[in-house]
């Protein structure tokens, strides 16, 4: 399928699945700002944000796990709609953001509660006894979800509508390439609790990075002093709360702007993570897909991108990097052909 023709699918997919969960003039919040280096996470945060754009939406009231306050909420959205920001954290991997969700959920009772896209994966049967018990003791809780097979786990342990939607990145749209093409191919593998493979190349024409470093510049060290501020006097401190909140989309804007130029930087790409996918369909760059460490990528790829001309899936690390040097070679023949004709 042409990636233009496939962005456009899963952009009406998302909006059918939204908008009669979102009434126009309804009170909304959008919680759990990524504040961290994970350029997916900030990639779909900007995806929110362009749907809440489109359809006349602008949330009242946003924060990231260190600046909320359910007093301030209460205060901007009233009865309103609470929004929590998607991704792949909805379980007990990624503890910090499962126990700010279940938070949210007590401390709003009456309001509705859309969970935003999310991948779901527990281990620990305590966990999902937990978070179950606070799903079902709500009562106005919507659980969207990018897989059939965490719809599936959804609607056996969940007692709450529970929906098949798309990572909300794709609602960025078509991306241009910020930089022209360094190297043959770049290897963009995870570092972190979701890693599977342990990538070892020794090739200049190949640059193997992850994206989790990110540089300390000024905008970033004056963002985390505020962020202090608003976690240590919630309540007192509401219009700086507000004016930080304003200081996300930048935030997100420049992290996404950080990994689209890591992934540029490559005549195609191998990884491992989702959003490194999902970005490089958006620009239109070739790559070689593989599995996290729980089959999150390719219970999505199923769902959503295999018809895709750009992606290639992969079962290993060797698979991967051989059919990347071969298309990279492929592609400086066709090159040198070219400028001989």
């Amino acid at each position: 399928m042409i990636v233009r023709d496939l962005i456009d699918k899963l952009q009406r997919r998302i909006n059918t699945v939204l908008e009669p969960l979102l009434p126009r003039g309804v009170p909304l919040a959008l919680v759990d700002f990524p504040d961290h280096p994970n350029v997916g996470d900030s990639a779909i945060w900007l995806g929110e944000l362009a749907y809440l754009r489109s359809r006349q939406h602008w949330p009242r009231y946003r924060c990231q796990i260190d600046t909320y306050s359910s007093r301030n909420m209460k205060q901007a959205i009233g009865d309103g709609i609470v929004l929590i920001h998607g991704g792949g954290n909805f379980g007990d991997l990624w503890q910090r953001h499962q126990r700010f969700r279940e938070q949210v959920i007590r401390d709003f009772p009456e309001n509705r509660i859309v969970q935003l896209p999310q991948t779901i994966h527990f281990s620990d049967p305590a966990a999902l006894a937990r978070c179950t018990a606070i799903v079902k003791s709500h009562g106005a809780f919507t659980l969207l979800v990018r897989d059939s097979r965490s719809l599936q786990f959804a609607q056996q342990q969940f007692d709450a509508p529970s929906i098949l939607c798309p990572d909300m990145a794709f609602c960025l749209g078509a991306l241009p390439r910020p930089s022209a093409a360094r190297y043959d191919v770049v290897v963009l593998s995870r570092t972190d609790l979701e890693k599977r493979w342990s990538f070892d190349v020794h090739d200049d024409n190949m640059k193997c990075v992850d994206w989790l470093d990110e540089p300390q510049d000024l905008q970033l060290i004056l963002d985390k002093r505020l962020k202090g501020l608003i976690g240590r006097y919630p309540n007192r401190v509401a219009a700086l709360h507000k004016l930080f909140g304003f200081r996300y989309q930048s935030l997100a804007a420049k992290r996404v702007h950080r990994g689209t130029a890591l992934l540029s930087e490559g005549h195609c790409v191998v990884t491992d993570r989702l959003h490194a996918h999902i970005l490089s369909l958006l620009m239109g760059i070739p790559h070689f897909f593989l599995d996290n460490n729980y089959g999150k990528n390719r219970a999505f790829f199923d769902n959503w991108t295999h018809e895709s001309e750009l992606t290639e899936w992969c079962s290993s690390e060797e698979e991967a990097l051989s059919k990347a040097r071969a298309h990279a070679q492929s592609g400086r023949h066709r090159v040198q052909g070219h400028s001989h004709s």
